[in-house]
């Protein structure tokens, strides 16, 4: 992780408190977490950074996975990471714009919520939507000092307990359980 601040400092306009000695932070947690905090400016400029990141590790993961068959069923976990929103609203959203034909029928996709967390069973296909989707609106999301010492705690519990169900619990293009 360190490496991905520095990168982040080094990339960005800043100004950043340990390269400047005055300015923003970047800040590690243990739950996988990075803080920072900067000005919407510096926030809009790491958020394509770490648009650009993702996408790289996509590719490369891509191009080392075995064919995937397209109408096989995954399931898969998503954290939302805005603690301070209605989960019901993420929900509805992925209904409405991602794939909104699949989600009713004879083989419709299954949505649920546990917490902060949607579960999605579905084809690969649309799984990788509703992946680009959850990244997209989680990279947008900013916390407030309330609102991130809460998914921090929730982070820690949901770490001690076991999960729910067998599956990816990001959407970081870690392979998921299949039935």
């Amino acid at each position: 992780m360190g490496e991905l601040i520095d990168v982040l400092e080094m990339e960005t306009s800043g100004p950043w408190f340990d390269i400047d000695g005055v300015g923003g932070t970047l800040t590690h947690l243990d739950a996988g977490l990075l803080v920072v905090r900067q000005t919407e400016a510096v926030h809009q400029e790491i958020a394509e950074i770490l648009d650009g990141l993702r996408e790289k590790v996509v590719l490369f993961r891509d191009s080392d996975k075995p064919a995937v068959d397209p109408d096989s069923v995954e399931t898969e976990v998503y954290q939302i990471l805005d603690p301070g929103g209605d989960p019901r609203e993420v929900l509805a959203a992925v209904r409405k714009y991602v794939a909104p034909e699949s989600w009713e029928g004879p083989q419709a996709g299954e949505l649920s919520l546990i917490g902060h967390a949607l579960v999605v069973r579905h084809r690969h296909e649309v799984q990788q939507r509703v992946k680009s989707f959850v990244i997209k609106l989680n990279s947008t999301v900013p916390l407030s000092d309330a609102e991130l010492e809460n998914a921090l705690q929730q982070a820690q519990q949901s770490r001690s307990s076991p999960p729910a169900v067998r599956a990816n619990i990001s959407p970081s293009g870690i392979p998921s359980q299949q039935r």
